[in-house]
């Protein structure tokens, strides 16, 4: 068992579980489990000559308290070790450093890289139902959006950049649902008598 002052912890995880578990005790029962609960988890210390319903009810509370220990110790350490995987190297994470400032100075720059893209730019076109040569035109109108609301801050990446103007797509322009055949509606102006129903 670990030395009390090694263990020492400033809180732990009390489950309502524990609670709905013990609240049915007589008094002097509930204050030895709690006791127990509390000294074990907080300190370490195993309890010793406890009354036999108590000890039941430590003893069935006492391995949660273990693997939140457990969490606990190796949230301190940072956190759980990868797994090793039979046939497969482990590859060590970290956490990624701030990323550097974008290669492109301009939004001109920003949108000539995008237009380079075409794996991206079919499919946009395909879901607002435009040709090549009207997405550059947009992708041009999206430079003066841009440079309008953002006050030359530029996107933090070129995948921020490309969901911007996704987002601009669908709130500037409307997709057309009518077939290239079918014919705009007229205005309808027969009279159908009357004064709009106020007669």
């Amino acid at each position: 068992m670990e030395k009390e002052s090694e263990h020492k912890r400033d809180s732990f995880i009390f489950y309502r579980s524990f609670y709905e578990a013990i609240h049915e005790l007589k008094d002097d029962i509930k204050l030895e489990v709690f006791t127990a609960i509390t000294e074990y988890a907080l300190y370490g210390k195993v309890p010793e000559d406890l009354k036999p319903v108590a000890k039941g009810m430590f003893t069935l509370i006492k391995p949660n308290l273990d693997v939140n220990t457990a969490r606990y110790e190796n949230g301190k350490k940072g956190g759980r070790k990868p797994k090793k995987i039979a046939g497969l190297p482990v590859v060590e994470t970290s956490v990624a450093a701030p990323s550097s400032p974008p290669a492109y100075s301009s939004f001109e720059d920003e949108v000539a890289q995008i237009k380079t893209d075409q794996i991206w730019c079919e499919p946009v076109c395909m879901q607002f139902r435009i040709d090549m040569s009207e997405l550059d035109k947009r992708l041009d109108a999206f430079v003066m959006h841009c440079k309008v609301e953002r006050e030359n801050e530029l996107h933090p990446s070129i995948k921020d950049a490309k969901r911007h103007f996704t987002s601009w797509m669908r709130k500037a322009y409307t997709i057309t649902e009518r077939k290239s055949n079918e014919q705009p509606k007229s205005d309808d102006y027969t009279y159908n008598g009357g004064f709009g129903g106020l007669d």
